[in-house]
């Protein structure tokens, strides 16, 4: 057991003992026992200078005054007469008591400049440490930054990297791809109109009643053919409000580019890319089904290759062969847009 006698501060082990010495509680205790044991040697250093006092009518002896003094005033039982000593005593001690409040006044203060001299220390301190972890703080975001920075640019370039590398192994791609830019440049991005199919334009009451009743009259394949339609419908509502007129769509913001379900081209607002996977598209399907539930209650149950189907559905629905006739329809050669009424 570890304890400090000055604070009145007991543990039990030797790291928080060693912790308390350095405290400023303790520093501070420390210096005014110094100062209360030095007061108190010149104050004993002035007793033993006094004579030792006699009662005159008892005999006994006092080693302090105020002892002697108290002794033939209160206690002893002659009526000798005492009234000069009081007088005296009483002089001395009015002074002792000026001498003691004057101490006590002078250690009031000493103890108020240890605990100001202390708050300064450790906002100086404080103030130190703020200034570094803030320099830290700052390097650490700068170094944040530059590392996002550094993942953009790995993840840009392995993407164009991909697309490079697509677009090399099958040049229909690029003329396919050129083509969707140059006639159905004004299509709306694909996460707009994920979004705003989610939010502003979400399917309608009768929408949904009609792909519920779909879905229980002839199934998953039923469904999909219906839920295509549905999202062409949306498409359109989109553009017109995007374009300021109203417009019909061959095709939606994602084309099918391969017979083989295998390759897609998606609108971005960089243009038309090649994606390569149909996470967006299955997405689609699943904020379908959660509107249904919305307006009735009830959710077509599907497995993930139920999913699959219905997404591979609407993707084959999506072929670029229509946005091809759309394109000649117009004149193939053309660099007009193609989503104007067909």
């Amino acid at each position: 057991m570890f304890s400090c006698s000055s604070c009145d501060y007991t543990t039990k082990t030797k790291y928080n003992y060693d912790r308390h010495l350095k405290s400023s509680k303790h520093v501070k205790n420390i210096k005014i026992s110094e100062i209360l044991n030095s007061t108190e040697i010149k104050n004993s250093n002035e007793i033993k200078n006094d004579e030792n006092k006699k009662c005159i009518l008892c005999g006994k002896h006092f080693k302090h005054y105020s002892s002697y003094h108290r002794h033939c005033k209160y206690r002893c039982d002659s009526k000798y007469d005492i009234d000069e000593e009081d007088d005296k005593g009483d002089d001395k001690g009015d002074d002792k008591g000026e001498d003691l409040t004057e101490l006590k006044h002078q250690l009031e203060l000493l103890r108020q400049r240890i605990e100001f001299q202390d708050t300064i220390s450790n906002l100086e301190k404080q103030n130190v440490e703020l200034e570094r972890d803030l320099t830290v703080q700052g390097l650490q975001d700068k170094i944040e930054y530059l590392e996002q920075n550094q993942k953009l640019i790995v993840s840009n370039s392995s993407k164009l990297t991909q697309q490079n590398t697509v677009n090399i192994s099958n040049p229909s791609i690029i003329t396919k791809q050129n083509n969707l830019n140059v006639h159905f440049g004004e299509m709306i991005d694909f996460d707009t109109f994920i979004e705003n199919y989610k939010t502003k334009f979400s399917l309608t009451y009768d929408e949904t009643k009609v792909l519920l009743e779909n879905y229980h009259h002839s199934g998953i394949k039923s469904y999909g053919n219906g839920l295509f339609s549905i999202l062409k419908k949306n498409c359109a509502k989109q553009l017109s409000e995007l374009i300021g007129e109203e417009v019909d769509t061959p095709i939606l913001p994602f084309v099918l580019s391969d017979s083989g379900l295998r390759k897609h081209l998606e609108k971005t607002p960089a243009g038309w890319i090649p994606a390569s996977t149909r996470d967006k598209i299955k997405k689609l399907v699943v904020i379908s089904n959660d509107q249904i539930y919305k307006h009735h209650n009830d959710c077509i149950p599907m497995s993930a290759y139920e999913k699959e189907l219905i997404t591979n559905s609407i993707l084959r629905k999506s072929d670029y062969h229509y946005a091809q006739l759309a394109i000649q329809k117009r004149g193939a050669l053309e660099p007009q847009n193609c989503l104007r009424k067909v």
